[in-house]
């Protein structure tokens, strides 16, 4: 920042003077962190971190926590110093460089350490340190001693070189230079004891040179475009670009001869300085004055130190002030968008409380207030306050003590309305003159709070009391009087506001009755249509456009209420409101509305129907404020009281927008332990973590200084939150993130509701090796392999099995085949021969009958054995496995049985399309069986002449069907347990299928057996 050295001498007295700043200094020391109250420079960061360099070390400033930095110890080195001299710098790389006694040293960014740079060589005998300067764009740091010249240190090359100051040719000895300055270039200027100009060291042509010779000037400080010069009775301001030069002459109270130090030109143009131990001083040209502010032990917000060591204006509009002694104070430069008071609590001893009930301002701008203990009158531009209260043995003295309304008629009296009546208050006089109140008719109105005071068209005062409605007159003599106005008993007990409209209707609310519409007749009040009963009205405010438009502030919202046409319309939390108990509402020039509510105030723009909130955190005295606690000045300026003290601002444009608050980490803790320090990092790489390193905290910092407490942060992490957070807590914690890719979005904001950018941080939790793709990819390669091995080595066990039990099934085929072929060989042989030979003997003529039926039941039962073993034969084949091979046998061996019996219509209903089905040995044989067993019941026992065999086919099942026209179910029923019925169920059951006797229609019967394959 600027800087100048001030002479000056016999200053001014400066507390008959105006103060248009505030003296409200916010102090930083030891108690707070600050590793010294010694502060000897200071210096915002790109990043926008305050840092202050003491006696002690350097110091970083969030706006939340203060962090020290101190030079390790090394005995060697002088025992190197911490304490720093001369300015602070920031290079390249945001590294912050700094001097102490023993040598140059930096702050490193990445590591989040101090590190030494280069150690000073001995200064000679006399000589006790060197201060830095700045840095240029070649990396070079330039330094100085107020008694050797200037010195330079470059980063990259790590040389080191000296600048002599010139020597005086004439004495033949050197200059000694009495204070160092710097401007925007870079050069260096020194002011000299002589008084004969500055000597400037130009730091690209590596010169001094003598400027302002011959000249009596004892400052120079740099502005923006401007210069400032001063001598014992003037001020200058040199333009550089018109290189006008203008003038000031100061009073003679202000001349300049005492040596100023380490002054800047703030923003608005104002030069600051210091003298010694004499305070702070600014010079404001718009005013032409010089004001100061000195350390006030009964003042909390007054500066901590008259030893000012350093001056410095952040990028927010803060002045810091670095003392010798008290730390570090902040004073805000801007224009507040509320003034306060009381500044702090205590700041007048004299006041029991700050519980504002009324509030008024007159024509001098100062501001008079009631409280709970009197009424008092405020001057912003002395800082003083007269009070008024009650003496019970001065008859002159305020009436009562809780003073709830100060109104000025269009006359210009004062009325005072407090808790004992109503008087005129003659401020010259310092007299209260109470209103005569005729008691015949009003009782006990001494003891009335008094709410409102309002002069009607007629010229007279309306007075509403608690209980009491009085009308204030003036008689020919001038002299007040009042009456009561509620003569019929109509009005409600309390009333807190009333106005009176174009048409002379006079409106007023009731805590507890609503609104009501009157009007007078002949001094007495007549009441007509009430509104809104049981609703908690605190005033009424007439719209200043639409004069029949009501404006109502309830314990329910903002009422807008139409007089012509009785229609309404509510205000409230759902359309943006903080707060909907509304206690006081005031109209700008725009005709938008500021009203007091136990949320803080709130801006609402009528054209848009939009509202705006501001709380404590925007400088309000508290959230709540008070009923009949507002008031409009002629000034234009609004004034809000509540239980803290008031507030009190003019127009000021809702919308403007101001410097956008920036935003930084100062650290992140990943399971509770520091990840990365440099917050400059995170705007390139993302965080990338392990699985288990899940639990994240970000410790932020917005940067604006302003109000640091009012300050707070938006944030919302990409791929896990779908809404913005918003809290004045900076700290953020993310616990048990799952592995992915996410994006911390965060913004900052601050007590004037100001939104800065965006920054966004990007963070990656790779996943634990077995959620990786690569590790799908094996398993899925290993898990396919397994399947194929598993698939494989099964596949080969089943044709492996297979091919056993074909190797068994051949070589029990082989075996069936070879008994078949021994059975049908030999026994089949013997049978035959049996047979034949029965036949032979049968041919003899000479056996008797017994012997001839003897052989021809040998031959039958040889015969029957024979047809038996050729059944079983030909079961064994495993040549006829197939449903085919059975039906074909069937039809071959069924219509051989019945050939011989003419008589019988035997029937066979076969498909001609047979599907090709194996069937094992057990279910051809089975099968086979239960037909014949069936064919042979219709042919022995049914006495049926038509005999059907029929086969249906019904997917994997077949169905035969054995049916006659016999005698039908009846014949079997006797014959239901013998063997014959009882072997077909049971073959049919081991073979898995079922059988039924059904009765056909007509007469006879149905075998029904179904085998499923």
């Amino acid at each position: 920042m600027p800087r100048c050295w001030f002479l000056l001498s016999g200053f001014l007295n400066l507390s008959a003077l105006a103060q248009p700043i505030v003296p409200g200094f916010e102090t930083l020391d030891v108690n707070n962190g600050l590793s010294q109250n010694s502060v000897y420079s200071i210096y915002q960061d790109q990043e926008g971190f305050m840092w202050f360099g003491t006696a002690d070390g350097l110091n970083r400033y969030d706006g939340d926590e203060i962090k020290v930095y101190k030079t390790k110890t090394n005995l060697r080195i002088r025992g190197n110093s911490n304490f720093i001299r001369g300015r602070l710098c920031e290079d390249q790389l945001h590294n912050i460089w700094f001097c102490t006694e023993t040598g140059i040293y930096y702050y490193e960014r990445q590591s989040d350490q101090v590190k030494p740079g280069f150690i000073f060589p001995e200064l000679r005998s006399g000589v006790n340190y060197y201060f830095l300067f700045t840095i240029d764009s070649t990396q070079t740091l330039w330094l100085g001693s107020r008694y050797l010249g200037v010195y330079s240190w470059n980063i990259k090359t790590m040389t080191w070189n000296s600048f002599p100051l010139h020597p005086d040719t004439n004495t033949n000895r050197v200059f000694t230079a009495e204070r160092e300055m710097m401007d925007p270039s870079g050069n260096i200027w020194f002011s000299w004891y002589q008084n004969d100009g500055f000597m400037r060291f130009d730091i690209r042509k590596k010169i001094f040179e003598h400027l302002y010779g011959g000249k009596d000037y004892q400052a120079i400080c740099f502005g923006k475009g401007k210069h400032f010069l001063s001598s014992e009775k003037y001020v200058y301001r040199f333009d550089s670009i018109t290189s006008k030069l203008d003038s000031i002459k100061l009073e003679k109270e202000s001349r300049l001869s005492t040596t100023f130090s380490l002054d800047v030109e703030d923003s608005y143009g104002r030069l600051w300085g210091s003298r010694s131990d004499e305070g702070l001083y600014y010079y404001d040209f718009a005013a032409g004055k010089m004001f100061r502010f000195r350390k006030n032990y009964m003042s909390q917000k007054s500066i901590s130190s008259d030893i000012i060591r350093s001056l410095f204006e952040d990028r927010s509009g803060n002045l810091w002030v670095g003392t010798d002694g008290g730390g570090v104070g902040r004073l805000d430069l801007k224009p507040p968008l509320f003034n306060i008071f009381p500044l702090f609590e205590g700041q007048y001893p004299e006041l029991k409380d700050y519980f504002i009930k009324s509030l008024f301002e007159d024509k001098k701008g100062r501001i008079w207030f009631g409280t709970l203990n009197g009424l008092h009158i405020y001057d912003p531009a002395e800082g003083t306050v007269f009070n008024y209260t009650h003496h019970i043995a001065d008859t002159h003295s305020l009436p009562g003590t809780s003073v709830s309304v100060i109104y000025q008629d269009k006359k210009g009296n004062i009325w005072i309305g407090d808790n004992r009546g109503v008087a005129i208050f003659n401020e010259q006089q310092g007299k209260f003159i109470p209103l005569p109140v005729d008691l015949s008719s009003i009782r006990h109105f001494s003891g009335a709070q008094v709410n409102k005071i309002l002069e009607l068209q007629s010229g007279d005062l309306l007075v509403a009391a608690v209980g009491h409605l009085l009308l204030v007159k003036q008689d020919n003599k001038g002299n007040y009087y009042s009456i009561d106005a509620d003569t019929h008993k109509v009005i409600p007990p309390t009333i807190t506001d009333i106005t009176e409209l174009d048409n002379g209707h006079i409106w007023f609310v009731s805590p507890l009755g609503g609104l009501y519409d009157s009007w007078m007749i002949n001094g007495s009040f007549k009441i007509g249509e009430s509104f809104f009963p049981g609703i908690d009205f605190r005033s009424i405010h007439r719209d200043e456009i639409d004069h029949h438009i009501l404006w109502i502030a309830s314990g329910k919202g903002l009422i807008r209420f139409d007089t012509d046409t009785r229609k309404y319309a509510l205000f409230n939390e759902s359309n943006g409101m903080a707060n909907s108990f509304i206690y006081g509402i005031l109209e700008d020039e725009k005709n938008n509305f500021w009203m007091s509510t136990n949320g803080g105030l709130v801006y609402f723009d009528r054209k848009w129907n939009a509202f705006k909130n501001y709380t404590a955190n925007e400088g309000l005295q508290s959230n709540e404020f008070n009923t009949g606690a507002f008031y409009k000045g002629e000034s234009g300026h609004f004034y809000f009281g509540g239980v803290k003290g008031f507030n009190w601002f003019g127009s000021f444009n809702v919308s403007e927008k101001k410097k956008k608050p920036g935003i930084g980490i100062t650290s992140v803790l990943v399971e509770n332990v520091p990840y990365q320090k440099d917050s400059l990092f995170f705007r390139d790489a993302p965080i990338r973590l392990h699985y288990y390193q899940n639990d994240l905290i970000f410790r932020l910092a917005v940067f604006d200084y302003t109000r640091p407490e009012a300050n707070k942060i938006k944030y919302r992490l990409e791929g896990r939150d779908d809404d913005w957070v918003t809290t004045y807590n900076k700290e953020i914690r993310f616990g048990k993130l799952l592995p992915g890719s996410y994006t911390l979005l965060i913004t900052a904001g601050n007590n004037a509701d100001e939104w800065g950018d965006e920054k966004k941080i990007a963070i990656i939790i790779q996943s634990p090796f077995w959620q990786k793709t690569w590790f799908y990819i094996l398993c899925s390669a290993l898990l396919v392999g397994l399947i194929v091995f598993i698939t494989v080595n099964l596949s080969k066990r089943k044709i492996n099995g297979r091919i056993r039990l074909l190797e068994k099934q051949q070589a029990i085929d082989a075996e069936r085949d070879r008994i078949s072929k021994d059975m049908h060989d030999e026994v089949g042989s013997g049978l035959t021969r049996i047979a034949l030979m029965t036949e032979l003997i049968n041919s003899n003529q000479g056996l008797d009958r017994k012997t001839r039926t003897g052989v021809d039941e040998i031959a039958g039962s040889a015969r029957k054995l024979v047809d038996t073993m050729s059944e079983i034969i030909w079961a064994l084949n495993p040549y006829n496995d197939k449903l085919e091979n059975l039906l074909a046998y069937l039809r071959e061996q069924t219509r051989h049985y019945f050939e011989p019996f003419h008589e019988i219509d035997y029937q066979i209903h076969f498909p001609d399309q047979i599907p090709v089905i194996s069937l094992s040995n057990e279910q051809r044989r089975n099968i086979f069986l239960v037909t014949k067993e069936a064919l042979n019941n219709a042919l022995k026992h049914a006495g049926a002449t038509v005999i059907s065999l029929s086969l249906c086919l019904n997917g994997d099942c077949c169905d035969f069907l054995v049916s006659d026209n016999g005698k039908g179910i009846a014949s079997l029923k006797s014959r239901m347990g013998s063997n014959g019925l009882v072997n077909m169920q049971k073959r049919i059951t081991e073979i898995g299928g079922k059988i039924e006797w059904m009765e056909r229609d007509g007469g006879g019967t149905t075998v029904h057996y179904r085998i499923c394959f």
